[in-house]
């Protein structure tokens, strides 16, 4: 069974680190030029069903 050492353990940290990073940084670009935080119509949907209707749109990556 390999073990995790604390090199490995610390290397995807820094790797989660700059994952955090990128994405605030680019909540916080879209949030500075106006983009709202949530969807205008004040909530999120994981997953909507019905394909013909209004409301058929990826919630979770529009906003």
């Amino acid at each position: 069974m390999p073990t995790v050492t604390a090199h490995a353990t610390g290397s995807n940290a820094k790797y989660w680190l700059a994952t955090v990073a990128i994405v605030a940084f680019a909540a916080l670009t879209l949030y500075l030029m106006g983009h709202p935080l949530i969807c205008k119509c004040g909530y999120v949907k994981l997953w909507h069903g019905v394909p013909l209707s209004s409301e058929n749109s990826q919630h979770i990556s529009d906003w």
